[in-house]
């Protein structure tokens, strides 16, 4: 009973914290505003993860792991070139129209620590491209594609994909966006991002 007990109270916990540092940011979230808001003692909070740092990297890892676990899987899959890019395009678009934060809340925390954040294997497995890289300099060998560096290629599919949705307030502010409206070009937008990324490796058919 105790074992199910302090189990249910470290998923609320965890549930707490990961919505107010979504909503807030974690530099502007304190243990306090989680205890407050979990109706949760602190003394609670602090046997379950010790500190807010602890609860933080907990809060991370099952963020990315539950939201962006297919994303390691179709890179390194043996899908065609193509497929995988669509794959991977319309995946990422969906996981953002579900989580719209998300993105921004990467691009935070990343800047918190890098080199903290950069050695958690979760996030190590999420922008491990090599498959991906080998992948498209074999298809540029065979004259399939035109030749690209693999990491420009990958930082371009990233950022035109993740960009919109870290500025999101920004967006619906300069447009008088609502959510509806937001996930709708959220939507419509993973089209034009396959586009120009399918274009952008495409070879050129000659003229005459």
């Amino acid at each position: 009973m105790k074992d199910k007990e302090n189990k249910t109270t470290k998923g609320k916990i965890l549930e707490t914290a990961r919505n107010l540092f979504l909503e807030k940011g974690v530099d502007n979230t304190s243990i306090r505003d989680i205890s407050k808001k979990a109706n949760i003692n602190l003394a609670s909070i602090n046997y379950h993860f010790k500190s807010k740092e602890n609860l933080f990297e907990h809060v991370l890892q099952e963020l990315v792991s539950t939201n962006t676990q297919k994303l390691p899987v179709i890179l390194n899959s043996d899908l065609p070139l193509e497929e995988k890019i669509k794959q991977y395009v319309y995946t990422y678009f969906e996981i953002i129209r579900i989580n719209p934060e998300l993105p921004y809340f990467i691009v935070n925390v990343l800047h918190r620590n890098p080199k903290k954040i950069a050695g958690f294997k979760i996030i190590e497995s999420l922008y491990n491209t090599e498959k991906f890289s080998k992948q498209l300099k074999e298809e540029a060998e065979k004259g399939k594609i035109k030749g690209i560096n693999p990491y420009h290629f990958f930082i371009n599919m990233l950022s035109l994909i993740v960009f919109p949705a870290a500025i999101k307030e920004t967006l619906k502010n300069r447009y008088d966006w609502n959510e509806k409206e937001f996930e709708a070009f959220i939507y419509e937008r993973r089209e034009q991002v396959l586009n120009l990324l399918l274009d952008s490796i495409k070879i050129a058919k000659k003229r005459g």
